[in-house]
């Protein structure tokens, strides 16, 4: 049966599916899983984050879309002794979007618009313990609403909650995330 779906689906599925490249600049309002940007000791009393990326995606006819990509962060941190300076990382990150149907719309047969649900999964390269691939792991979930912005543009805005592991401390950071986010494909 497997042999069988494979050699009758398999055209019809890639008939179905969209390869795109993508660009992303995202700005977390809050993510209280995030950990400060440098280890501890000192804590930082706050930073200010924004988020850019780039990847490929895959978009299907049915309200999926799966992203694969780099994400590169920049902050803004206050110290306690009132002097700020800026922070990086780079992390990876594969995500999984699904639209419901029924609310959303396929713009340009090429991205999706309408309330989502997603989940995402990422490890840092560069940046709380230097270069140290996978010192850092991060999973969330979220749910949002996606619409047009300009043709070819999106503009989102999403709720949900994340988990970071710190391996090498060893810590869990959890917490809620609430995004706004603009994507190019």
């Amino acid at each position: 049966m497997g042999a069988k779906w494979s050699t009758t689906n398999w055209p019809r599925f890639l008939k179905v599916m969209l390869l795109t490249p993508w660009l992303v600049a995202a700005l977390p309002l809050i993510d209280l899983a995030d950990p400060p940007p440098r280890a501890v000791p000192p804590k930082p009393i706050g930073a200010s984050r924004l988020t850019l990326g780039t990847g490929i995606g895959l978009t299907d006819d049915i309200g999926l879309e799966f992203d694969i990509g780099l994400m590169g962060t920049g902050y803004l941190v206050a110290w306690p002794d009132q002097r700020t300076e800026t922070a990086s990382t780079l992390w990876t990150q594969v995500q999984a979007t699904h639209y419901m149907p029924a609310d959303s719309e396929m713009m340009a047969s090429r991205y999706w618009t309408g309330p989502f649900i997603r989940g995402s999964i990422g490890t840092e390269l560069y940046g709380r313990h230097g270069w140290a691939p996978g010192s850092l792991k991060r999973a969330d979930f979220s749910v949002g609403l996606r619409s047009d912005a300009h043709p070819g543009i999106t503009g989102a805005l999403g709720l949900g909650w994340a988990v970071v592991r710190d391996s090498p401390v060893p810590a869990w950071h959890q917490g809620m995330q609430f995004f706004l986010e603009l994507m190019w494909r």
